[in-house]
């Protein structure tokens, strides 16, 4: 049976990082360990090669002020309301259970390495206003639960600095939104370092016990 472990957050907060990193080294270990983008999964993933990673080190990525010129993104950025969500409640669905027969036939026996998940999707929606909680609560039951859902945090000024492109406002309302995700979703893994390899390091670790437990 499969193993899934998924890493959501915001950009910025060690995704890609740290899900390339737990697949490198497990892969090293021998486990049979695949990687896979979900914001990137369509039909054709069911026929594509089975992405293996190996080898993985850490870069210092180059920060600071936005290019002289250079559009600010998500300008005007506002937070989607429930009744907004339930259209793309069925797209998210649809989604997730895909990834699921995904699993299931290409990966059955693997450990699958997600980097995103559908809890990335949740954060441009109005998570934290008073009786909408359990909106979001009953949807996430219906979504096939990952083994390891990881959720990503850093505070402002550290996805500040690696995207100092993005407006200011879009920023603090997502992280408010995947601070306030800890509370709603409790089954998920809420990991906080502003240090990336820090980041790696502990999910690794918590990613290691997991896997050997199991096999």
């Amino acid at each position: 049976m499969a193993i899934v472990i998924t890493f959501s957050g915001l950009v910025g907060t060690g995704k890609s990082v740290c899900s390339k990193y737990v697949s490198s080294e497990l892969t090293k270990q021998g486990f049979p360990v695949y990687y896979v983008r979900f914001r990137k999964l369509s039909l054709s993933s069911f026929f594509a090669k089975k992405k293996r990673l190996v080898g993985f080190q850490f870069k210092e990525k180059k920060t600071g002020e936005p290019a002289a010129g250079a559009p600010q993104r998500f300008t005007g950025f506002e937070l989607r309301s429930p009744i907004a969500f339930l259209p793309f409640a069925l797209y998210f669905l649809w989604k997730s259970y895909m990834f699921q027969i995904l699993v299931k036939t290409r990966y059955r026996r693997d450990i699958v390495i997600a980097d995103r998940y559908v809890y990335d999707h949740f954060a441009h929606f109005k998570l934290a206003e008073k009786g909408h909680p359990g909106i979001y609560r009953l949807f996430e039951k219906c979504l096939p639960r990952p083994n390891l859902p990881f959720i990503l945090y850093a505070d402002f000024e550290t996805v500040r600095t690696a995207r100092p492109n993005y407006c200011e406002s879009y920023i603090r309302k997502n992280l408010q939104n995947y601070r306030y995700m800890k509370e709603l979703f409790p089954q998920t893994i809420f990991v906080e370092a502003n240090q990336i390899k820090e980041k790696a390091y502990s999910v690794f670790s918590t990613v290691e016990k997991y896997v050997k437990e199991q096999i």
